[in-house]
């Protein structure tokens, strides 16, 4: 995804042009985002019931797993 190539014009929008757009967006880079959530959410996932199952404490491996994961997976969308 090259985001220096993206046009896209900057006016008010209502709710069903904001989806309309998501929706092209995931139709043109759904093999990448395919491959970016198995590279990184999956993994983060298993790695959460993992530990959660291991240690008892659920939620807060939870939140530690997502507050280190989710850099991860926004910086690798805008790569």
């Amino acid at each position: 995804m090259n985001l220096e190539d993206v046009t896209v014009s900057i006016e008010p929008r209502e709710v069903s042009g904001c989806l309309d757009l998501a929706v092209q967006f995931y139709r043109m880079h759904f093999g990448q985002l395919v491959a970016l959530a198995s590279l990184v959410a999956v993994p983060a996932v298993v790695l959460t019931w993992l530990l959660a199952d291991l240690t008892r404490s659920g939620l807060l491996v939870g939140l530690t797993i997502y507050f280190f994961a989710s850099p991860v997976a926004g910086a690798l969308v805008v790569a």
